[in-house]
């Protein structure tokens, strides 16, 4: 309680990537469990994408993604717009400026060296989900699971 108390608001958990709900939770915390709840198409996949990829390019940290309704493809180019800022339909449609290339191609270094991992199995059974991530954490460490 006393190295909380010397801490005095220092973020003891992994860092979301959005200061004010990392300010609130002081980051997301080793076991905890965190359920992204809300109506169809607000934003729930990109959030925890954005989260996802906070975590593993700004941290040490390696993250699991088990994505039961996206294919990695899809979920990749949406990290890779994050990253990179750069419009999604542009990139889906092959118009990129020269800039976006460059844009496009820092983020694909900054993603690649990440500790991101993507499994897009259909129909994966939580058996395989826990087996998969007990390999990657032996292999990797692994700081978040998304599912």
């Amino acid at each position: 309680i006393e190295q909380l108390h010397n801490r005095k608001g220092d973020i003891t958990g992994i860092p979301t990537g959005f200061s004010e709900l990392d300010r609130m939770t002081a980051g997301f915390q080793r076991n905890d469990l965190i359920i992204v709840a809300a109506r169809p198409s607000v934003g729930k996949t990109a959030f925890a994408l954005n989260i996802a990829q906070n975590v593993a390019t700004k941290t040490d940290e390696s993250v699991a993604i088990f994505s039961l309704e996206m294919g990695a493809e899809q979920l990749v180019m949406r990290m890779l717009c994050a990253e990179g800022n750069i419009n999604a339909q542009n990139l889906r449609t092959g118009n990129l400026t020269e800039e976006d290339w460059g844009k496009l191609t820092m983020a694909m270094g900054s993603l690649s060296n990440s500790g991101i991992f993507i499994d897009d199995t259909p129909g994966i059974r939580v058996s395989e989900i826990r087996s998969k991530c007990r390999r990657l954490k032996q292999e990797n460490g692994l700081g978040m699971i998304l599912i």
